[in-house]
């Protein structure tokens, strides 16, 4: 029998499309930013997903290959033919670093960590999302919505059921391949999964963040590279439209804006509400109730 050409494989492994499929998000998830980001953000509709290797968590991506690659190693010992493939059809520093772009947001509302370190400390915005409207909003555009998995990178226990689910599907791909067709498209698809899986691992000293991430892989095709300036460094980012056409205006449909800490709340509410009604925006503005002066 013939074997199916790689246009008619799956793009990725078994494990990682049924994680895609089975995450369901929260009522709202909510996005912290300064003013720069509230007025772009709502002018736009879009967001910036942010180079992942560029985030402030300076191991970020890093946790997760290093799962992956030990998962792998440790069966490729006992497996000779693992072992072989591993060799053969796939360089896995080639995994590293991707060009993957996520945006952060989180369970929480209303958080003080997350306006110290998101919103610029005073001034800044929680923009709050309808988890699954994003879902339905960025999916035709080649993004995904997953959540975060913490984990402790110095815990040789801490292997996550996915990382063990990905070797278990890259062992069993091993086989069928036969040919330079069916090698390139294992390795596209290893590779692939490899960054869906490692773009959604964090260290679990941010677990308290609760973070879901948007994740842009390289195969989004409605998704804009560019480079801005960053604090110490040129940052790559995507930009990606999140519209949505709701009563007839093309707008991004935020579920609420909350003011974070400012010493003026009454007039910055205001002037919230007025980019808000420039911008489509119809949902309730209220304001923050953390009780921090950082001015």
């Amino acid at each position: 029998m013939t074997s199916p050409g790689p246009t008619s494989q799956p793009t990725a492994f078994p494990s990682v499309t049924k994680l895609l499929a089975v995450q369901f998000p929260p009522g709202s998830l909510f996005h912290y930013t300064d003013q720069s980001g509230f007025l772009g953000i709502l002018k736009s509709n879009q967001l910036w997903a942010t180079g992942i290797q560029f985030l402030n968590d300076s191991r970020e991506y890093v946790v997760g290959l290093q799962m992956l690659t030990q998962e792998l190693a440790e069966r490729s010992g006992s497996d000779a033919e693992l072992k072989t493939a591993i060799g053969a059809h796939l360089d896995i520093s080639q995994w590293g670093p991707p060009l993957v772009g996520v945006v952060s947001l989180s369970e929480r509302r209303d958080d003080l960590s997350q306006w110290r370190a998101y919103a610029g400390g005073a001034g800044g915005f929680a923009l709050g999302f309808e988890g699954r409207s994003l879902m339905r909003a960025i999916n035709p555009r080649g993004a995904i919505l997953l959540p975060v998995q913490y984990v402790d990178p110095d815990d040789p226990s801490a292997t996550t059921q996915i990382v063990k689910d990905f070797c278990d599907d890259f062992a069993r791909a091993i086989p069928q391949v036969r040919d330079p067709a069916s090698r390139l498209h294992f390795q596209n698809m290893a590779q692939l999964s490899a960054q869906v899986v490692c773009s959604v691992r964090e260290d679990r000293a941010f677990a308290d963040e609760k973070e879901w991430r948007v994740v842009v892989p390289p195969t989004a095709t409605q998704a804009s590279l560019r480079v801005r300036s960053g604090r110490s460094m040129p940052t790559p980012y995507w930009e990606l439209d999140v519209s949505q056409v709701l009563g007839g205006v093309k707008r991004v449909g935020l579920s609420e804006i909350i003011v974070g800490p400012t010493p003026h709340p009454e007039l910055a509410a205001r002037g919230a509400r007025m980019v808000a009604l420039l911008n489509g925006e119809v949902g309730p503005i209220t304001a923050s109730r953390v009780p921090y002066r950082g001015w």
